[in-house]
């Protein structure tokens, strides 16, 4: 499902590799989260400033777990939404697992970051 070797840069903003669109204000959470200020700019500028602040070990296991559950939420988001409709889940299958792949790639990379 998620291909091995990718930069988290693809994994995270290709919607072919995450399954969901990750916005501005998802990143500003994660960054919160992990304590860092971040001026407003696009997507891809938050992230290089947050990939610039979180050196530390500790603080880039925190936005990775938080981005890994903001990846989480939409994915169960998406499932909720579509549960009525029979037809529309068959069609989210694919882009919920991806989430819910990148989240656990997530979670992996936070736990090696401690480690």
């Amino acid at each position: 499902m998620i291909q091995s070797g990718l930069p988290l840069r693809i994994r995270l903003f290709s919607l072919d590799q995450c399954g969901v669109v990750l916005s501005p204000q998802d990143l500003q959470s994660a960054a919160k989260a992990a304590g860092i200020a971040l001026p407003i700019k696009s997507t891809e500028a938050l992230y290089d400033a947050l990939l610039f602040e979180a050196k530390e070990p500790a603080k880039r296991q925190q936005w990775l777990d938080k981005l890994a559950a903001i990846i989480d939420h939409r994915a169960s988001d998406l499932l909720e939404s579509s549960t009525p409709y029979p037809a529309a889940t068959a069609l989210l299958e694919p882009s919920i697992a991806k989430a819910r792949a990148v989240a656990a790639y997530l979670r992996s990379e936070a736990a090696h970051e401690l480690a």
